[in-house]
């Protein structure tokens, strides 16, 4: 063995030079750390795939967006709904492109955390999960928005949906935004059961 090698176990592990040998002797001793080490890294990569699965999306998680996906005004309503019936709570990430206003309807508490720019929605027990949240577009653009809560220790989101906000002279005459409101109504109330 390298006298490099054996000065360096001594300072590292203080043994002595024939405590060293003894050790390197016992091939079988190294053999087995051998291989329990290389089993403890073979479960440690197994185990990443199943750490970083990726999201979900769930059909009984729903978001809307009214009015309608082109608006030029600045006002929108996002609505969530939460059917499955063990969630207590639902997330909405928000950025600097808008701004949350207020809650509307539904009897969730809604909290802003300012910290992880989010919306925290606490769900009722028992009750209905709906929430109509109101917000003010800050910039003009087109953004995705959506929901997300956590599930057997998986996140599982809405699908997405997009809320375009334009300047005026980009945008459709006042007549057009103005059917398309009353559209964006009749498919709500349709959507309701009304």
């Amino acid at each position: 063995m390298d006298n490099g090698v054996i000065k360096f176990l001594k300072t590292a592990f203080i043994f002595s030079k024939e405590d060293i040998m003894q050790i390197i002797k016992k091939r079988k001793v190294i053999a087995f750390l051998l291989i329990g080490i290389a089993l403890l890294a073979f479960l440690w990569l197994a185990s990443i795939p199943t750490l970083q699965a990726a999201n979900e999306q769930a059909d009984d998680l729903v978001v809307t967006v009214d009015p309608d996906s082109k608006s030029v005004t600045q006002i929108f309503n996002l609505t969530i709904k939460d059917k499955n019936p063990n969630d207590s709570k639902v997330i909405v990430p928000l950025n600097g492109n808008f701004t949350f206003i207020d809650s509307l309807e539904g009897g969730s508490t809604v909290t802003k955390d300012e910290a992880k720019q989010q919306l925290i929605i606490d769900w009722p027990e028992g009750g209905e999960k709906k929430a109509v949240l109101k917000f003010k577009a800050t910039t003009y653009g087109t953004y995705t928005l959506r929901a997300y809560t956590i599930r057997d220790t998986q996140m599982v989101t809405s699908a997405p949906v997009e809320i375009n906000y334009e300047a005026e002279a980009q945008a459709d005459s006042k007549e057009a935004v103005d059917a398309k409101t009353e559209k964006a109504a009749e498919k709500k109330n349709n959507a309701n059961g009304n």
